[in-house]
């Protein structure tokens, strides 16, 4: 397994003990030592009649052949409904998505076709800390009819309380700029690591850490629509407050928040 590249790391995750690469599919091992026992059973002794392990046993091993097979790639890529991501990669993840909505299935109207494609990464930049940028682009091939539930829906938070994801705008209203057309998306933050508020003696005691990020998006309807946020993150270790800006001139009379046009303060959690 080792030579295949099926081994977990050391040190990769903070909840790993173990200090050296351990080769992973143990599952295969076990599937071979009980089948092969149950066939050295079967041949060797009368336990075991055709009508008892015969009619079972096809089906029982092409079962679990399919959950050792499942097994062994989910040990060498970190395998999803909708995405397979190879671990350990230096480079960035790119998923590419494809919908379709297949008209006359259940008296269905819609027919459309969707193509995605989306691109992230995480970049460690030493003390001066750590880049991570999610982009996103995406186009409808046909149309011939969507309804709201099938347009292209841009992940927002626009109240107080936001989620920690990173592909989310934080004032963009909820579904008003959802599209059928041509889009784009970037998001991007940099992430100090207390390279600049250890400099300051009380900031270092408080441990807080400065974050800055920048959330861009492209539509026919929408175009060039900005967000800049800075703030403060591992405030008592969980909570992040963040001060965003939505710098599009064109939307300055829709954005809006209960503390002005185009700002708003972000609080989210996580551990």
């Amino acid at each position: 397994m080792r030579k295949l590249g099926i081994v977990d790391k050391a040190g990769k995750e903070k909840r790993k003990i173990h200090k050296k690469t351990i080769a992973l599919g143990g599952g295969l091992v076990i599937f071979f030592s009980f089948f092969l026992s149950v066939l050295l059973t079967w041949f060797f002794t009368d336990n075991f009649t055709y009508e008892i392990v015969g009619r079972n046993l096809l089906g029982l091993f092409f079962g679990s052949l399919i959950l050792v097979i499942g097994g062994i790639l989910d040990d060498k890529y970190i395998l999803r409904p909708k995405q397979r991501i190879t671990v350990g990669s230096n480079y960035p993840t790119f998923t590419l998505t494809y919908s379709q909505g297949i008209p006359t299935i259940f008296d269905s109207k819609t027919d459309f076709g969707q193509l995605t494609l989306n691109i992230k990464d995480d970049v460690s930049l030493g003390v001066l800390g750590s880049f991570n940028y999610e982009a996103q682009a995406g186009t409808f091939l046909w149309n011939n009819y969507t309804s709201f539930a099938d347009n292209f829906h841009f992940q927002t938070s626009p109240l107080l309380f936001a989620q920690t994801r990173l592909r989310q705008f934080l004032l963009l209203p909820y579904y008003q700029y959802s599209t059928t057309d041509n889009f784009a998306e970037i998001h991007a933050e940099h992430h100090f690591n207390g390279y600049i508020m250890n400099r300051i003696p009380l900031m270092k005691k408080l441990k807080w850490q400065l974050v800055a990020g920048v959330h861009y998006l492209y539509t026919p309807n929408t175009p060039n629509y900005t967000e800049v946020s800075v703030g403060f993150e591992r405030i008592f270790k969980i909570l992040r407050v963040d001060a965003v800006w939505a710098v599009n001139p064109s939307l300055q009379n829709e954005i809006r928040t209960g503390l002005g046009t185009n700002f708003g303060l972000r609080l989210r959690f996580g551990f």
